[in-house]
């Protein structure tokens, strides 16, 4: 079974291709069919049509970059991303590219509270865990 990695790319590969279709029907007495909305060159009236393995909508999606309260969209003002710096190239890489859209997105300095001095208790063989430590770290937000 290939792994999810994989998967999730084929599938975007997919997505990225789909067609928009819309329901015809070329005479009363036949079916309905999907028929491509648009199409960038047209060689036979068969192209009219998406094969059985396309991926295919019939509306446009809405756009869930921007707040929208019909559709239930938050938009990507402050979700938190995550950003890292490639040490062989110095570049910032991560997923804040891909998911602020073209809003960008802005470091802030937070301190972070986290369970330190954990032991093993030698009778319970347990985590004992007696102190919090706070540090501070930067998280990148959505603009």
């Amino acid at each position: 079974m290939p792994d999810a990695k994989l998967i999730g790319q084929v599938l975007k590969e997919e997505y990225k291709n789909a067609q928009k279709v819309k329901v015809v029907r070329e005479h009363a007495n036949l079916p309905y069919e999907l028929k491509i909305v648009h199409k960038s060159t047209v060689s036979d009236q068969q192209s009219h049509f998406p094969d059985h393995t396309q991926l295919v909508y019939k509306e446009d999606s809405p756009n869930y970059c921007t707040a929208n309260s019909t559709y239930g969209a938050t938009g990507v003002t402050g979700r938190e991303c995550a950003l890292k710096v490639d040490s062989t190239s110095s570049q910032q890489i991560g997923i804040c590219s891909e998911i602020c859209c073209e809003a960008g997105w802005h470091s802030e300095r937070v301190m972070v509270e986290e369970v330190c001095q954990c032991i093993i208790n030698k009778n319970t063989r347990q985590l004992d865990c007696s102190d919090t430590c706070q540090r501070e770290d930067v998280k990148y937000y959505c603009n």
